[in-house]
């Protein structure tokens, strides 16, 4: 139920009335003021109060309107206000006047107050990318006031990227794109047809928080593109890492990731790398290198590319821009062979790596605290454990000349018994719905220790084996998701 208020010269002219307006319903007085601004100076009008009801609630309780007073402005609110021009760092503020005696007002920005003397007034020192609010009120005369102008606001421009890395998970500041279909700060994007995709999508499909960038199945071809890089940047000294992945298998859904020179213009995009992506997130992020890229573009893309017909969307999350390292951290850690007092972690080299130093300890031990040892391999056994512990480890490249790499790592709970005393259990895992669990994890336990989590990230089915100590009792905890 809501309440509207119009002026209108005749009873016949409701259907063109102005909506001054829009009450919705409440159970406590409210208390209005409506200013007629100077368009309707020297004209006769009629105010109309209308009730309407939708009937969502019901037919009761009705409307009430109550002490209604009409007083003569003696000084009036500007007639207008608009803001052009509005640039990185400053915008042009038009006031047109409610009289032509007005010479002097009051703007409220984002609630901060300053007197201006012109119609037309440029405002310096603002905040790139930033939404502003502003009001205008006439200073008369006799020194009064009017009330404040309707409200209106306006968005500044955005800096190129100048500094990496820059991140972007989705969950927050995003301005970019419309209010029902967002986009981080000063992404655009390029739709194919009448749509508003790709955009930030909110319902879990992500591997932190609940945003991920969303490509829609039903329109292929589109493009999420990135802020303009500076031309301090050399785009073939970047990389972006990402997790992503499809909402059902395809081999005719790829992500494409490159660069555009116009990112107005589709036909400038140029491919740098194809992702081949599967129905769940990876363990470890994507990684597209840019220096196989010659143009000249500075506008970093991705792409929905579809060969043919397909239905598969595309959830991305988690993007980092940064520049390429000169020794490259280790990727797909794993753990094996875990007893109860040893485990061994191995690793995927990248670059030129000659070896890897290992630091593990209890989870939650401060990096350079614990055990430290060296691996001339691709893998290292882990010693002097105790069973039923959780451990955390840490693994970093050393290039020689090149340096050190960034550490990667990962979390193991020893056994509660020896190797020689495990067996292994299949579990198979189901989902009737087929989108996965949507968060919820089935905790394995033994000697009520916490030995295994597992969980159905999307799909639905799938096979997990574990090795249990087949002396100790096994209890099956359910945690359940979103």
């Amino acid at each position: 139920r809501d309440l509207h208020s119009f002026p209108t010269r005749r009873s016949s002219d409701l259907a063109n009335a102005t909506l001054l307006g829009q009450y919705l319903h409440s159970s406590d007085w409210q208390t209005e003021t409506i200013t007629l601004g100077a368009e309707y100076a020297n004209t006769v009008q009629r105010l109309y109060f209308l009730w309407r009801n939708d009937g969502s609630m019901g037919d009761n309780p009705a409307a009430a309107v109550d002490n209604i007073s009409i007083q003569e402005v003696n000084c009036a609110r500007p007639a207008g206000l608009t803001v052009s021009n509005a640039g990185i760092y400053d915008a042009t503020v038009i006031i047109s006047p409610a009289s032509e005696n007005d010479v002097q007002w009051e703007i409220s920005l984002n609630d901060s107050l300053f007197t201006v003397n012109d119609t037309t007034v440029t405002i310096t020192g603002l905040t790139p990318a930033s939404i502003y609010n502003i009001m205008a009120r006439t200073i008369c005369t006799s020194g009064d006031t009017s009330v404040w102008s309707e409200a209106t606001s306006f968005m500044t421009g955005c800096v190129a990227i100048s500094t990496v890395p820059q991140t972007w998970d989705f969950e927050s500041d995003l301005l970019g794109g419309t209010v029902n279909y967002p986009l981080p700060t000063c992404w655009n994007r390029l739709a194919t047809g009448s749509n508003d995709y790709p955009y930030v999508y909110s319902y879990n499909y992500s591997t932190s928080g609940s945003n991920s960038l969303y490509f829609s199945n039903y329109y292929p071809n589109t493009l999420a593109i990135m802020p303009e890089l500076d031309n301090s940047l050399n785009a073939q000294e970047l990389q972006v890492s990402f997790f992503a992945y499809l909402s059902s298998v395809s081999n005719a859904v790829k992500l494409q990731v490159g660069v555009m020179t116009d990112p107005t213009d589709a036909s400038t995009f140029v491919p740098v790398d194809t992702v081949t992506l599967t129905d769940a997130f990876p363990v470890d992020p994507y990684v597209v290198k840019f220096s196989s890229y010659t143009g000249s573009g500075h506008h970093i893309a991705f792409k929905n590319a579809v060969i043919g017909t397909a239905y598969s969307a595309i959830y991305l999350d988690d993007l980092v821009l940064e520049e390429i390292p000169a020794c490259e951290p280790p990727v797909a850690l794993s753990v094996s062979d875990i007893s109860d007092v040893s485990a061994t972690v191995s690793w995927t080299a990248q670059g030129d790596a000659t070896s890897w130093t290992v630091e593990y300890g209890e989870a939650g031990f401060t990096p350079g605290t614990g055990t430290v040892g060296t691996a001339y391999t691709n893998s290292f056994v882990l010693t002097g454990l105790v069973g039923g512990t959780t451990y955390t480890v840490y693994v970093s490249a050393d290039c020689g000349a090149a340096g050190t790499s960034s550490s990667k790592q990962i979390s193991l709970t020893t056994a509660v018994c020896p190797l020689s005393q495990q067996c292994q259990f299949t579990f198979n895992l189901t989902d009737s719905y087929g989108d996965g669990w949507n968060g919820g994890q089935l905790n394995v336990m033994q000697n009520d220790v916490l030995t295994t989590t597992l969980t159905l990230s999307t799909g639905s089915s799938s096979t997990e084996v574990v090795s249990l100590c087949d002396t100790a009792s096994v209890a099956l905890v359910w945690v359940e998701g979103s």
